[in-house]
């Protein structure tokens, strides 16, 4: 594969081009990839957050991305377009729900222009918010909702209960303490990135990616090129091609030029 094959580029935001050691984003690494789109090479962020967490850290203030790949590949959207939606059935939500707060627990459910809470906000909502920079959404209603993914606010200590208790088909992937996301019939960014690369008849040659973190696995496995930030797991380095340097030296910038592709 040469450089020059490179369409495409996939990249993460926590801990790939948003530092949170330092509570910034990677001003020289987005620069990077606004460079390799005046290339022609088109720029997807592809990350675990729906849109409108996206929104609210700014990025979209500092770049204008070709689209994005939301909630672990559950949204796809092309020039500010919808493609693809992931919609938890409503049996599935009903029953979700119904466990959520038989325990007194809240969760987050996305929708494609939002979010919202199913109950008030408490000390496992706080503890994840406090982390993750983002506002706190409404309590609203979920009832008849194209819900595209779940975030459940909830203790270790009580997963394993909770978990005998959802519908058949609900999996989990916690990423904190107080946070779990919540799939039915389970979904990756490697989802995502099949979705878009199909809309453009790209090759998986024809792409690269950026990434640090478990979740970003598939789509590395997904992607001609996997770029691995030096402050990412170690298991997320052994499915990439390369590791780059951490994410406060610029790493997506030191491979973007290390590959030729700016």
């Amino acid at each position: 594969m040469k450089n020059k094959d490179i369409k495409i580029i996939f990249v993460d935001i926590d801990w790939t081009i948003l530092d949170h050691k330092n509570h910034r984003f990677d001003i020289k690494s987005i620069k990077a990839l606004k460079r390799a789109q005046q290339r022609g090479v088109k720029v997807f962020i592809c990350t675990a957050r729906p849109f409108h967490s996206v929104s609210q850290t700014g990025l979209f203030n500092l770049i204008k991305p070709d689209g994005c790949v939301y909630a672990n590949g559950a949204m796809v959207t092309i020039d500010n377009k919808v493609i693809y939606k992931n919609i938890i059935p409503l049996d599935v939500l009903y029953g979700v729900a119904e466990t959520t707060l038989k325990y007194n627990l809240t969760m987050e459910c996305t929708l494609e222009d939002g979010r919202i809470l199913i109950a008030p906000k408490d000390e496992y909502v706080d503890a994840c918010f406090s982390v993750f920079y983002e506002e706190m959404p409404e309590v609203g209603d979920y009832h008849d909702k194209e819900v595209v993914s779940i975030l459940l606010f909830a203790p270790k200590h009580l997963e394993q209960q909770m978990k005998e208790e959802m519908p058949k088909g609900v999996e989990w992937a916690r990423f904190h303490d107080s946070g779990v996301d919540v799939y039915y019939k389970k979904h990756t960014k490697a989802d995502g990135v099949k979705v878009v690369l199909d809309h453009y008849g790209y090759l998986k040659e024809n792409s690269m990616s950026f990434g640090d973190d478990y979740g970003d696995i598939p789509m590395f496995e997904s992607t001609g090129i996997s770029v691995c930030m030096n402050n990412g797991k170690d298991k997320a380095k052994e499915y990439s091609s390369f590791t780059t340097k951490n994410v406060w030296e610029s790493g997506v910038k030191y491979a973007l030029k290390l590959y030729k592709i700016i």
